[in-house]
C-alpha cells in the first residue's frame, strides 16, 4: 500500500527560521524566500502536516489497484479505500476486521499505516482505523523493512529488490520527483508508479518469506 503525501499550502517566509548568525535583515528576508520550498516540501512527509494523495494496494495475487490521485480529496480517498476494502472481505469477516486483515509492505509500520489510521481516524472510519494495529509485537503486519533487518538499519525498497534480482522502480520516477509529477498534472504516471511499487514489495515480501 503506497500513497504520497503533500502539504496543501506552503507556509509564509516568516515561518522559516533563519541561521543565528544572520544579522543583515535583507539576508534574512532572502533565505526565509528561499527555504519555503524546502519547508513545504519537507512538511510532505509529517503525518500530521500532509495529505493523502493516492493510494494503491492489492489484495493477495490481484492486479494492483489505484485510488487517486487528482479525482479525490484526501477525506474521498480514505473512504473510497474503505469502501473497497470493506466490500472486498467476506460478509462474515468484516465485523471482526482485525484477525481478518494483514497489512504487507515496505516500512508501512513506520509510514503507510501511520498516515491511514491517523486519517481513518480523522475522517470519522473508524471500521478502517479498526482494521490498523501497530502493536510491535501484536500488530496485524508484515514490513519487509523489518524482515530485512530493518529494526537497525534501514534498506529502500529498491535497493532491497535489485539486491534480491527483483527488479528496480520505475527509472524517471521516485519519491522525490513525485511532487514535481504531481503539480505538473501528470496523475496517470504518478498512479502506475504507485501501483508499481506494490508489485515490488509484494514480491520482495515472497522472496523473503520462502
Amino acid at each position: 500500500m503506497i500513497w504520497k503525501p503533500f502539504r496543501v499550502r506552503r507556509a509564509p517566509p516568516s515561518d522559516i527560521k533563519a541561521p543565528a548568525n544572520y544579522k543583515d535583515p535583507e539576508k534574512i528576508a532572502a533565505y526565509q524566500a528561499a527555504g519555503v520550498e524546502d519547508e513545504w516540501r519537507r512538511q510532505a512527509l509529517h503525518p500530521l502536516k500532509g495529505r493523502i494523495l493516492c493510494i494503491a494496494w492489492a489484495i493477495e495475487d490481484e492486479e494492483p489497484r489505484v485510488i487517486g490521485p487528482g479525482d479525490r480529496d484526501e477525506s474521498g480517498l480514505v473512504r473510497a479505500f474503505a469502501t473497497a476494502l470493506y466490500g472486498a472481505m467476506p460478509v462474515n469477516e468484516r465485523t471482526y476486521p482485525l484477525s481478518s486483515v494483514r497489512w504487507i509492505g515496505h516500512n508501512v509500520s513506520e509510514f503507510d499505516l501511520v498516515w491511514l489510521r491517523l486519517r481513518a481516524l480523522k475522517y470519522r472510519s473508524t471500521w478502517l482505523a479498526g482494521c490498523i494495529n501497530l502493536d510491535r509485537y501484536k500488530g496485524n503486519f508484515e514490513d519487509t523493512m523489518q524482515l530485512l533487518g530493518g529494526w537497525r538499519d534501514k534498506f529502500s525498497l529498491d535497493d532491497a529488490c535489485r539486491f534480491f534480482g527483483l527488479g528496480g522502480k520505475t527509472e524517471d520516477l521516485d519519491g522525490s520527483k513525485v511532487c514535481d509529477f504531481w503539480q505538473a498534472g501528470k496523475y496517470e504516471t504518478i498512479a502506475a508508479y504507485c501501483k508499481d511499487d506494490v508489485r515490488l514489495a509484494r514480491a520482495l515480501y515472497r522472496a523473503l518469506k520462502n
